[in-house]
């Protein structure tokens, strides 16, 4: 981010602060929402593992699974 240094005084000081604070929860908010989109996609991911997984689980031949074949 680049450094702004502003000299104001007075009335331009208050409007100089308030640009400054809408800038950070701007920042704030996209921080935000980057978390919340890295979340949902590792979520999303683990998921999908486990779906995969569960077809792969399904799609075995029951007959060669059977635990008195396994003896």
């Amino acid at each position: 981010m680049q450094d702004k240094s502003i000299a104001a005084s007075g009335r331009d000081k208050d409007a100089v602060a308030a640009l400054i604070a809408e800038d950070f929860s701007d920042d704030i908010v996209k921080e935000m929402n980057i978390r919340f989109l890295k979340s949902l996609y590792i979520r999303s991911h683990k998921e999908y593992e486990l779906f995969r997984t569960m077809v792969n689980a399904i799609s075995y031949d029951q007959e060669k699974l059977n635990d008195d074949d396994a003896n």
